[in-house]
């Protein structure tokens, strides 16, 4: 019967996050491994900086990214291999740190990243809109390229 909603057997229990210095915000990956969740910090002068959380054995722990600004996307491959993208700028973690990885941009061009997805630890693509000096935006998928 269309409008019933669906019986769901479970519940959302609240997690305890470490405590924030600033006002923040989070979206949330899962994958093999750990559960991640990002987001970002929202400072006194209204700059936005990138946040990180890994689920361990003992709960939620804060794992300083580079600072790439708000993170919109991320995909978890593996416990050692995940991915994030935000405002025009990409991230990787590799199981000990996270590095900033640059995303293709044409000059003048502002770019902006919402999703990414991992199809293989090799196949990892990420989507959004570039806009060029202004102009109407356009779409913009890019697959990240091994070297």
């Amino acid at each position: 019967m269309l409008g019933q909603p669906a019986a769901a057997a479970g519940s959302w229990p609240e997690e305890p996050l470490p405590q924030l210095q600033e006002q923040g915000s989070l979206h949330t990956a899962a994958g093999d491994g750990p559960a991640w969740s990002f987001g970002i910090t929202l400072d006194g002068s209204n700059e936005h900086h990138s946040l990180a959380f890994r689920q361990g054995r003992e709960g939620w722990e804060q794992v300083q990214p580079p600072d790439i600004g708000r993170i919109d996307g991320a995909t978890v491959v593996s416990r050692d291999d995940v991915w994030t993208v935000g405002d025009g700028k990409s991230m990787h973690w590799d199981g000990r740190a996270w590095t900033e990885v640059p995303l293709a941009a044409p000059p003048n061009t502002y770019t902006q990243y919402f999703g990414t997805k991992a199809f293989g630890p090799d196949d990892v693509r990420t989507a959004g809109i570039a806009t060029e000096n202004g102009n109407d935006d356009a779409g913009n998928i890019q697959p990240y390229a091994a070297t």
